[in-house]
């Protein structure tokens, strides 16, 4: 499977291409450097949209799949056993981190042990999985919190975007190369909400500053009888894993 990577000449990807290459990935790499993320993702998707393949596979240059943890080495040795069985119930998804999600707790959950668990969710990014439904979605090409956004936009399209709970993502702690101090990306990240919160109707900004999208999510999201609550986890599509 391809797997596009947005890089910058200051970071070295001889790690992630290892990786990917050792599971039979074809990395292709996409320059950005001096841009903010948006505007790179933005050209890669147009690439996919023109493409007429089925689906992208788009990662930061810092990240890959945690093999140690989830169901990693199932889905890298045949992902499209796993794309094929999503059909028109998943748009986008993104995989666990360890700053938003409880991993080890979730991965002894139960219900993963026999199936792929996807969780509504509508903000994904560094490592994402985007399906062709024959729409376009951009990018918010200027701030932070552009991968929200693109959420956002295939949520008002009445499109669903999903977390896989059996997959999870390793950092390689890169420096950062969007900010130069801790202050810069908070006062970025503050001014990103601000934005969210003003550009569209039913998200609200606390005044803890925590994005509240429930409203939004709860108007647009499409029925279907194949989505259920998890004990745990939340309102998640379960797949068998056979």
């Amino acid at each position: 499977m391809r797997i596009d990577i947005l890089t910058t000449h200051h970071r070295s990807c001889d790690q992630v291409d290892k990786f990917w290459r050792s599971y039979g990935w074809q990395p292709v790499y996409h320059d950005n450097t001096g841009l903010p993320p948006g505007t790179g993702r933005n050209r890669i998707l147009e690439e996919f949209y023109s493409s007429g393949r089925s689906w992208l596979a788009i990662a930061d240059d810092d990240v890959y799949l945690d093999i140690q943890r989830g169901n990693a080495i199932e889905f890298l040795s045949d992902p499209n056993k796993l794309l094929s069985k999503l059909n028109d119930e998943i748009a986008s998804f993104g995989v666990m981190n360890n700053i938003h999600h409880r991993v080890d707790i979730t991965l002894s959950n139960p219900a993963l042990k026999d199936n792929w668990v996807f969780l509504r969710n509508y903000w994904i990014g560094c490592l994402m999985f985007h399906r062709n439904t024959g729409n376009k979605y951009k990018f918010h090409p200027t701030d932070v919190l552009e991968d929200m956004d693109w959420c956002i936009e295939q949520l008002l399209d009445h499109q669903r975007v999903a977390t896989c709970m059996n997959l999870v993502m390793k950092n390689l702690g890169a420096k950062s190369s969007l900010f130069t101090t801790q202050q810069q990306r908070r006062e970025s990240y503050i001014a990103a909400k601000q934005r969210i919160a003003n550009s569209y109707p039913g998200i609200t900004l606390t005044d803890k500053g925590k994005l509240l999208k429930t409203k939004l999510i709860n108007s647009h999201w499409p029925n279907s009888p194949r989505w259920q609550s998890v004990k745990n986890i939340g309102p998640s599509l379960v797949i068998s894993r056979d």
